[in-house]
């Protein structure tokens, strides 16, 4: 027999899903709002749950060899972006 557990959080709980093509090093496309299909072609997946002051839980699934400081910048705007639309 399983009991329901109840988390109160002092903020509001977020997600966010992206995913990497990249034929290139430097020819990289980060998409977000990732489902179904747009998941499993991706080069890289990268999730992120938490709340609004911290990060609760991170996935990485990787496909491709390296990486970079460029790729997770470009990974932090592209969150950011959904982040902020999402409020």
């Amino acid at each position: 027999m399983y009991k329901k557990l109840t988390i109160e959080l002092d903020s509001r709980p977020l997600n966010v899903e992206t995913g990497l093509l990249a034929k290139e090093a430097d020819d990289i496309i980060v998409l977000s709002g990732l489902i179904g299909e747009e998941d499993h072609l991706a080069d890289m997946d990268f999730k992120v749950y938490g709340t609004d002051e911290r990060v609760t839980d991170l996935q990485m699934d990787m496909k491709i060899k390296g990486f970079s400081r460029k790729i997770m910048s470009k990974i932090r705007l592209s969150m950011k972006a959904v982040e902020n639309e999402s409020r």
